[in-house]
C-alpha cells in the first residue's frame, strides 16, 4: 500500500530505516514530488521570517519573492547535485541499484531539515538528523552495509568542503595580491602595520 505524505513524513522523522524499506519499489518521481511539497512548505516559512527579520529594508516585499525563489530553487538544486555527487562514490563502494536509489535516499532523508529546519536551532538539528537519515536511506535502498553507506557520505561531504574551502582560499589569495600592490602604492597600510608603528 502507498503511503501517504502524512505517513512520509512521520516515517522518515520517526522510523527512516523501516520508512525506507517500506518505499524501496516505489518510483524515483514520488520522491521527488514528495520533496516539492516540503521544499515548498520549508520556503514560504523560512522566507517569512526573513521578510520579517528584514522588514526595515525598502522594497523588502519584491526581495520577498527573490528570497523564496533563491530558497527553494537552491533546496533542490543543492540536494540534486549533492546526490549526483555522492552517488559516485557510492557506486565505488559497491552501490549497484542505480542512481535513481540514492537521489530518493537523499530527498527522503532531507526530511527533518524541511520539517524543522526554518529555525536556527531546527536548522541545526534538522541538519544533523537529514545526515543520520539519508546515509540510512543509501545502505538500505541501495544494498549496502551502513559501514560503506557512512564512508560514502563522508567522503562526498569531505570532497565538497575540500572545493569550497580551495575556492575560498583562491578568492582570498587574489584579493590580497591584488589590493596588496594597490595600498602600498597609494601609501596605506594594513591595519597591522599601522599597530606596528605606533
Amino acid at each position: 500500500m502507498e503511503l501517504s505524505l502524512r505517513e512520509k513524513a512521520i516515517g522518515f522523522m520517526i522510523s527512516p530505516e523501516k520508512t525506507f524499506n517500506r518505499v524501496i519499489e516505489e518510483d524515483f518521481v514520488e520522491s521527488v514530488k514528495y520533496f516539492l511539497v516540503l521544499d515548498l512548505i520549508f520556503s514560504l516559512l523560512l522566507t517569512m521570517i526573513t521578510v520579517a527579520f528584514l522588514s526595515w529594508v525598502p522594497s523588502i516585499g519584491f526581495l520577498g519573492f527573490v528570497i523564496f525563489f533563491v530558497f527553494f530553487t537552491g533546496a533542490i538544486l543543492g540536494q540534486l547535485i549533492f546526490g549526483i555527487w555522492t552517488h559516485i562514490w557510492i557506486y565505488i563502494l559497491g552501490g549497484r541499484q542505480g542512481i535513481d536509489e540514492t537521489l530518493k535516499a537523499v530527498f527522503y532523508g532531507y526530511t527533518p531539515t524541511l520539517l524543522i529546519g526554518w529555525t536556527i536551532i531546527g536548522l541545526f538539528i534538522g541538519g544533523m538528523w537529514s545526515m543520520l537519515s539519508q546515509i540510512t536511506g543509501i545502505a538500505t535502498l541501495q544494498k549496502i552495509s551502513t559501514g560503506k553507506a557512512l564512508l560514502g557520505y563522508i567522503v562526498s561531504m569531505g570532497m565538497i568542503f575540500m572545493i569550497v574551502y580551495g575556492i575560498f582560499f583562491i578568492f582570498m589569495s587574489v584579493i590580497i595580491m591584488t589590493a596588496g600592490p594597490a595600498m602600498m602604492n597609494s601609501g596605506n597600510t594594513f591595519p597591522l602595520e599601522s599597530a606596528l608603528q605606533l
